[in-house]
């Protein structure tokens, strides 16, 4: 029971890093409406979300916050660079205006 608890209370400390990771699949989903040739895939997007929580785990965070935007912002560029290798030169600027948005 204490556990269940403890596990809720971890799960809804991380909501916010996944509510960003959320928002920035539909960013790249939304891509497609610019040109078709632009299609993400979502098992693609889960193995780069899984990266990146590899790869930002090796900055110590002092608190929970500041492990969600490490984490984050990681994540940002992660999928800024992962955008970037499918797109024409003239959308990336596109795509950097709906990241940082």
């Amino acid at each position: 029971e204490q556990t269940m608890i403890k596990i809720d209370a971890a799960r809804e400390n991380y909501r916010p890093a996944g509510l960003r990771s959320a928002v920035l699949f539909f960013v790249l989903n939304d891509l497609v409406a610019i040109d078709p040739m632009y299609q993400f895939a979502l098992d693609a997007y889960v193995q780069l979300y899984s990266q990146s929580i590899d790869k930002s785990a090796i900055k110590i965070a002092v608190s929970i916050d500041e492990r969600i935007d490490d984490l984050n912002q990681f994540h940002a560029l992660a999928v800024y660079r992962y955008g970037c290798r499918a797109l024409f030169e003239k959308h990336k600027l596109l795509l950097s205006l709906h990241l940082c948005t």
